[in-house]
């Protein structure tokens, strides 16, 4: 009786375990842009965060970085500023393009940034699944299944 109650935990606890599903790029991107508030959207295109701003349904602005050359540590949310920022490594300063279709302008940045208004929890949850996509896209073979909130 014992044994068959031992091999039922066991059996139940591994189905558990096997129902865990990891997350990857693609429901991260979702859970992010989800956050971002709709006229703030991104894209991964092969290891490049391409990230769109509208204003009045019209897209004024562009900004693209490689993920790695992001700062993992250096992702935050200025709550003063309603700002999420994301700073480059210091070895690649200024690694953000940032198209101004407006005036059609480029310039370069030390930080990828987006005007947001979050409370605790989201801007939590929203630097998880940053850094969450910055470790999909260089740790080979990482994965996890911690919701980011």
């Amino acid at each position: 009786m014992i044994k068959k109650i031992a091999f039922f935990i066991i059996f139940f606890v591994s189905v558990k375990i096997s129902n865990c599903q990891e997350i990857g790029m693609e429901q991260t991107v979702t859970y992010i842009n989800s956050k971002l508030g709709g006229s703030n959207t991104i894209e991964v295109v092969h290891g490049v965060i391409v990230a769109t701003f509208l204003e009045n349904g019209q897209t004024f602005r562009e900004d693209q970085v490689a993920i790695q050359d992001l700062d993992s540590t250096q992702v935050k949310y200025i709550s003063e500023q309603g700002m999420f920022v994301i700073n480059c490594k210091s070895a690649k300063k200024n690694c953000v393009t940032r198209n101004f279709y407006l005036v059609r302008e480029t310039k370069t940045y030390g930080r990828i940034s987006f005007p947001v208004n979050l409370n605790q929890s989201s801007a939590n949850g929203l630097k998880n699944a940053f850094m969450h996509m910055i470790r999909l896209a260089l740790i080979r073979k990482y994965e996890s299944s911690t919701p980011f909130e």
